[in-house]
């Protein structure tokens, strides 16, 4: 039972990750466009 637990936990914090991690790179591109076209 631990480690079914553990494997949904992890593909949870997995697909959270995956979302943070586009946030972040679409956050950065945005930062990246404005610094360039100021």
């Amino acid at each position: 039972m631990m480690i079914i637990t553990r494997q949904k936990v992890f593909l949870i914090v997995v697909q959270r990750g995956k979302s943070a991690v586009s946030i972040v790179v679409t956050h950065t591109k945005i930062v990246v466009d404005g610094s360039m076209t100021a």
